[in-house]
């Protein structure tokens, strides 16, 4: 059975603040403006929102960080915590800005 972390509920996480700084220290090495693995890039805003639906669990960044995802073991420090800003901010921020 696939373990899925939900989020917390928070409501204030913004890319600039929150999801950016989680991005940037570890998806970027692969996911940038010369190496787009996947076709993605996770530097701007404007690529990662090819990649997220604002409001669904089920967008790709969601799904692909999540322990059974094929991202999760990328994530440094606390994964979890990670995955739960990462969840709160498509899910309960809808992806703001």
């Amino acid at each position: 059975m696939a373990i899925t972390i939900p989020g917390t509920g928070v409501t204030t996480y913004t890319y600039t603040a929150d999801v950016a700084p989680i991005l940037n220290s570890d998806c970027a090495a692969c996911h940038n403006s010369r190496q787009h693995d996947g076709g993605v890039n996770l530097t701007t805003y404007a690529g990662v929102m090819q990649v997220v639906t604002p409001g669904s669990e089920q967008s790709t960044l969601v799904l692909v960080v999540q322990p059974q995802g094929p991202m999760y073991g990328n994530l440094s420090g606390n994964r979890n915590q990670k995955v739960q800003i990462i969840y709160d901010w498509v899910v309960s921020s809808h992806a703001a800005q």
